[in-house]
């Protein structure tokens, strides 16, 4: 009897000590830890189906069956309540896994809702009550809406609630809202206003397209940095100087005709295979190689151009027979109404007693200029000289007057039967070609009278197009 008192005596202290110091102990062994929100049931109760300490994390139940007939989903989080209206009740939280409820939160605060304190962890007995509570939920959601926790998920409008537009600067703006207001309602940008605007594309920047429509707004287009280059490539490219601040030659074409309408200083060497126009002062300090034509700006050539160049050396044997040494052809409308056409060829003449010849220059098949019959009889051996002509348009595209100039050494007779020798010959001509058609150019020699044949040599031929003014 004396043993039993005193073991009811110790349980009472122990049962005392509990109770006195359980105030002190509430220790918050998780901070928060997250703003999960449990699933709500309203009517849910059962038993464990075994024993759990104060520190197990999971829990079997003996069923999981609401009130209703359905069951608890696997997978959800569930707020609980054990032992419920006695000294041992107890608040947790977990995950259902079957007839199970895993991961669980001990002893929750019932301030937080989602805390441990340890003072409120207990052993449950088999067939202890389950149920559960509103509490943990509650608790969590009062504590979103303060602020003092995080929204677990992203809130989502119903599909009824319209979301173009809100008034006041307290409402929670919808995505919707917020592109059309940074992006869709920006200000458009300028030169003057900051704002919004669209990236060209090549297309668009290469044909210099100013603007781009985006959702019904025209933004103004800004080209990205890649589509600019210090180095030519083969496609739409922005020039960007080099280091040196000289663009690079890549990008100049060589092969286009280009009109120039300020001032031009030349200090190297100039090749042109083309046409160049000047409309202002140029100044050229080295020198200046032209295969096309240099016009004004009124079109007009400033200088001659070479048509046709040949050092061919040609023969001619002949009796009573023209032979042509050279021909060119002058396209259509490139002689016009005011320029000349200068030829020059030299030749060398061998003696043949008794023979006259003559030296031919034809445009567009007729005779434009000739020499008169030339009697190569004063020399002993042969004569060397050139043959030079010119053909003038006079103000018009079919009227052409032509001069022939023959130079010689030594001097010889060019005027039969007169004994007369000369180191200068001139003779006139002309025709009625038009020149706005394509028309040949040549040259040649004929014996028209006289014993033997007329043997004559021809070199260097040079067809030159001057320009009139």
């Amino acid at each position: 009897m004396f043993s039993s008192l005193i073991h009811n005596f110790l349980v009472g202290i122990m049962i005392l000590g509990s109770i006195f110091t359980a105030p002190f102990r509430q220790e918050a062994i998780n901070p928060i830890i997250g703003a999960a929100i449990p699933v709500p049931v309203a009517s849910f109760s059962t038993s464990l189906a075994s024993k759990i300490t104060s520190s197990d994390t999971s829990m079997t139940l003996v069923s999981t069956t609401t009130d209703d007939g359905t069951g608890l989903t696997s997978g959800s989080y569930y707020g609980f309540v054990i032992d419920a209206n006695t000294a041992s009740e107890e608040y947790v939280v977990g995950t259902a896994s079957g007839t199970q409820i895993v991961s669980m939160l001990r002893g929750v605060s019932v301030i937080t809702g989602n805390t441990e304190i340890a003072a409120l962890k207990f052993e449950h007995r088999r067939g202890a009550s389950v149920k559960i509570a509103d509490a943990p939920v509650l608790l969590v959601l009062a504590r979103i809406l303060n602020g003092n926790e995080t929204i677990p998920n992203v809130l989502t409008y119903d599909s009824s609630v319209g979301t173009s537009s809100f008034t006041n600067n307290q409402m929670l703006a919808s995505k919707l809202y917020v592109d059309s207001v940074t992006v869709a309602g920006g200000v458009p940008i300028t030169a003057s206003v900051p704002g919004i605007g669209l990236l060209s594309s090549k297309p668009q920047f290469a044909a210099g397209t100013a603007t781009g429509s985006y959702l019904g707004t025209n933004y103004n287009l800004l080209p990205p940095n890649s589509f600019f280059n210090s180095t030519s490539t083969a496609t739409t490219t922005g020039v960007v100087t080099m280091p040196n601040g000289l663009i690079s030659p890549g990008f100049i074409s060589t092969s286009s005709d280009y009109v120039f309408g300020g001032n031009l200083t030349f200090s190297g060497y100039t090749t042109s295979t083309k046409g160049i126009t000047f409309s202002a002062t140029t100044t050229h300090n080295g020198n200046f190689i032209l295969n096309g034509t240099l016009k004004n700006s009124t079109g007009t050539q400033l200088f001659a151009q070479n048509l046709f160049s040949t050092s061919t050396i040609f023969s001619s044997s002949n009796a009573d027979v023209e032979m042509t040494y050279a021909t060119t052809t002058i396209p259509a409308g490139l002689f016009a109404s005011k320029d000349t056409l200068y030829i020059r060829v030299n030749y060398t003449a061998e003696k043949v007693a008794g023979a006259f010849c003559r030296h031919i220059i034809r445009y567009g098949g007729s005779v434009i200029a000739s020499t008169t019959d030339q009697q190569y009889t004063p020399w002993t051996t042969y004569v060397t000289g050139m043959v030079e002509s010119w053909i003038d348009q006079r103000g018009a595209t079919n009227s052409q007057f032509g001069t022939i100039r023959v130079t010689n050494n030594p001097p010889f007779s060019y005027l039969a039967n007169t004994g007369t020798t000369s180191t200068v010959f001139m003779a006139t001509g002309s025709t009625a070609i038009d020149s706005t058609q394509s028309q040949t150019l040549s040259i040649g020699s004929l014996r028209t009278t006289g014993a033997g044949v007329c043997t004559t040599t021809y070199s260097n031929m040079v067809v030159t197009r001057m320009p009139g003014i």
